[in-house]
């Protein structure tokens, strides 16, 4: 067994400033860790040490990917995908394997503690005050991010107080954001019990700029990995360390840039056209004229819904419009997809189909 009494009641209550996925999850949906036990026996009857060994880490970058390795196979196999977790393709094991169609998937996930020292400072102080506020709830700080040199922590103590009324029946694992602009964060408000009003809290939240160099250097460490065709899947955090749609559409397929048209003789801009920089994992300088990465497939961004002590996912599927071969549009069928819907000459066009995000309950 995964996580049997021994085990779970080993995992500690969260800290004041809890990083550790696992522990915030026991603490917050213990229901998840049986469903993960289930879904390893159910997927994996005969075991998988390494994954067992990450599932029950208290290290929050194994505990997450080994989560979402776990979650994904799930999700695959529940609709009727014929592959593998752990079978060994190039010398090498990758996380999934279609023998099939001799197709490669692995998995990112973006947890890295070594960011946020600024934020944390900002942050340590912001909990003080909160702790010191008349509120009838605990508080989880799901997620954090400062841009600024300084936050305005006045701004942030007032709308935790406009959060006090609230009532019993709303205290139900809700999410709360505060967004000015320059100060972010994610709460969920909890029963009121003993202590201190805070109670564990996240990491910081990555911007978009940092997040997107980070994702493109873990789906391109996976594509430097193997020689065959791959596809990967972009996973968002526990919690926190979420990643963005925009953000990963950026790192596939470049930064937006406006170009400008000025007519010289009326010395006035007479014509703006919205272009791509070639600096994304799909649409990149190609070299000797050709585009590189062409064995990515697809990236599938995935993220995760919870409710009613149920886990949904909302998946995204990027298709690269320079891979050989290309994926077939059915193959996440269902999925929302960017995909190629007309190709002349030198010009392609991509489109979303099925923009209504599907919501996959995994049972």
């Amino acid at each position: 067994m995964l996580y049997d009494n021994i085990f779970l009641s080993s995992i500690p209550c969260p800290e004041a400033k809890e990083r550790r996925s696992i522990v915030n999850l026991k603490a917050n949906y213990p229901w998840l860790l049986h469903k993960l036990n289930n879904w390893y026996e159910e997927l994996l009857p005969k075991g998988d040490p390494d994954l067992a060994s990450r599932l029950r880490s208290m290290n929050s970058e194994g505990f997450t990917s080994a989560f979402w390795e776990l979650v994904i196979f799930k999700y695959l196999r529940q609709v009727g995908h014929s592959v593998l977790y752990g079978y060994e393709a190039e010398g090498k094991k990758p996380d999934l394997y279609w023998p099939e169609r001799d197709l490669i998937g692995d998995v990112i996930s973006v947890s890295d503690s070594n960011y946020g020292e600024r934020e944390e400072i900002f942050l340590h102080e912001l909990e003080k005050h909160i702790n010191n506020l008349p509120l009838p709830f605990n508080v989880f700080i799901t997620s954090f991010h400062f841009s600024g040199t300084s936050y305005h922590g006045h701004n942030i103590l007032d709308w935790f107080k406009s959060l006090a009324g609230i009532s019993s029946d709303g205290i139900k694992d809700e999410v709360y954001e505060y967004d000015d602009g320059e100060s972010r964060i994610e709460c969920i408000v909890l029963p009121r019990g003993e202590g201190p009003i805070v109670k564990a809290v996240g990491m910081f939240e990555l911007d978009a700029e940092q997040m997107k160099k980070l994702v493109k250097r873990r789906i391109q460490e996976k594509v430097d990995k193997y020689k065959g065709l791959l596809v990967v899947f972009a996973c968002s955090g526990l919690g926190f360390w979420n990643l963005k749609e925009d953000t990963l559409k950026f790192a596939l397929y470049g930064d937006l840039q406006f170009v400008l048209t000025k007519d010289l003789k009326l010395k006035k801009v007479v014509k703006v056209n919205e272009d791509r920089v070639t600096n994304g994992i799909f649409n990149n300088r190609w070299h000797r004229g050709q585009p590189a990465n062409t064995r990515l497939l697809a990236v599938i961004y995935v993220d995760r819904v919870v409710s009613d002590e149920k886990l949904f996912l909302r998946l995204i599927v990027y298709h690269n419009p320079f891979a050989h071969p290309s994926l077939s549009y059915d193959f996440f069928g269902g999925c929302a997809q960017f995909v190629v819907r007309n190709e002349k000459g030198d010009n392609i066009e991509m489109k979303m189909i099925s923009e209504d995000l599907v919501v996959l309950n995994l049972s």
